[in-house]
């Protein structure tokens, strides 16, 4: 079998881990030459962890207070009767919402874009397009299928300078 570590089969000193099982060498261990003479007794009393293992262990304090601030949370929720018909409209209304957020997952805002002073509806939209296209023009999607919103209310009395936000769906 080979190392864990270094993956050489060759070495002859390789010692299991007391946790996994897995092997590894007295060199990738980093283990002394005392340390290696207690492994090899019958009856050692030195116990081997690897690296692994042993963060591992460091972890267990941590993961038992989880598991606690998670069992004291399951008990608040049992104490509180949350009803099952809750659950289901809160899971309808978590999918509605996913549902909303990926519909709206690739839409563009884009902002201080001059707002046209036109009279005509139809040209303010025409000119919102052709001011989209000409910044979207370095990038590669395809463009025919946008729909541009201006977002806010359009003000005729406004000058040119003003600038608003649009909506690119």
């Amino acid at each position: 079998m080979a190392c864990l570590k270094c993956h050489a089969a060759e070495k002859e000193e390789k010692f299991a881990c007391d946790s996994c099982k897995r092997l590894i060498c007295a060199e990738c261990a980093e283990l002394t030459s005392s340390e290696v003479r207690c492994m090899n007794l019958k009856n050692r009393k030195l116990m081997f962890l690897c690296t692994e293992c042993q963060q591992g262990i460091l972890m267990v304090p941590t993961l038992i207070k989880q598991v606690s601030d998670l069992q004291a949370e399951i008990r608040n929720l049992k104490e509180n009767n949350i009803t099952q018909t809750t659950a289901v409209l809160d899971q309808e209304d978590l999918i509605s919402e996913m549902l909303d957020r990926q519909q709206r997952m690739s839409n563009i805002i884009v902002y201080n874009v001059n707002e046209p002073n036109d009279k005509a509806k139809t040209d303010r939209i025409n000119k919102d397009n052709q001011a989209v296209n000409n910044i979207l023009e370095n990038f590669e999607i395809d463009k025919s299928n946008l729909k541009v919103f201006r977002v806010g209310k359009f003000m005729g009395n406004k000058t040119s300078s003003n600038k608003s936000y649009i909506e690119i769906i």
